[in-house]
């Protein structure tokens, strides 16, 4: 009896385990500048397949952090950085704080740059987590801006996307559909820390 039971208990165990590496779970992101008038354009988290909104963004910068063991959502957080400073500060160690248990979505909204463009500790935050300079830098006015990254990876080692060629560009908006298995990304690769090392390009990527 004793025997059996521990065989039930560890078929569970082993079920449960099988559950949530099959389990897939796919967000879409979306950043947008507030002058883009694309017809197409949408902007915040939502569920790919029906379209529903998850989560709609604050103005600024907005950061989704997903459990990297289960792909679950664990907080939704909006950083008003272009209307006080400090909430620069807050994103810069809301970012430091994260580690590499985590799967992090940073996208905005509205206006991104102002008192962020040149926040060197910002920028340091962002590129710890994936960013690069070169996507940083090239955010302008009302431009968009998306980075799906892990904690500590690196600069250059996440998914980043940013779109305006001018201040208040008209198609500054950017699309990203994100699929993780069992929290892992899907097809980005998994190299320790670096699980989005495979992809790891910085695209200049502008819907039109």
């Amino acid at each position: 009896t004793t025997r059996a039971n521990a065989d039930t208990a560890n078929a569970t165990q082993i079920s449960t385990l099988q559950a949530t590496v099959n389990t897939l779970n796919s967000y879409r992101v979306d950043a947008k500048g507030l002058s883009c008038t694309n017809a197409n354009s949408v902007q915040g988290i939502r569920d790919p397949a029906s379209g529903a909104v998850l989560y709609g963004p604050g103005r600024s910068w907005n950061v989704l952090v997903l459990n990297r063991g289960t792909g679950a959502v664990v907080s939704h957080t909006t950083y008003d950085v272009c209307a006080d400073i400090d909430q620069a500060t807050a994103l810069s160690s809301a970012l430091n704080a994260l580690s590499d248990s985590s799967v992090v979505v940073v996208y905005t909204y509205d206006e991104p740059k102002t008192n962020a463009y040149n926040n060197t500790a910002l920028k340091t935050a962002i590129k710890r987590c994936g960013g690069t300079e070169q996507g940083l830098s090239n955010l302008l006015y009302r431009g968009a801006y998306l980075l799906v990254g892990i904690p500590g990876c690196g600069e250059g080692q996440g998914v980043e996307k940013y779109a305006g060629s001018v201040d208040s560009d008209t198609n500054a908006w950017v699309t990203y559909t994100l699929q993780l298995r069992g929290g892992e990304p899907v097809s980005l690769g998994s190299t320790g820390t670096v699980a989005l090392q495979q992809q790891a390009v910085v695209t200049a990527d502008k819907l039109t």
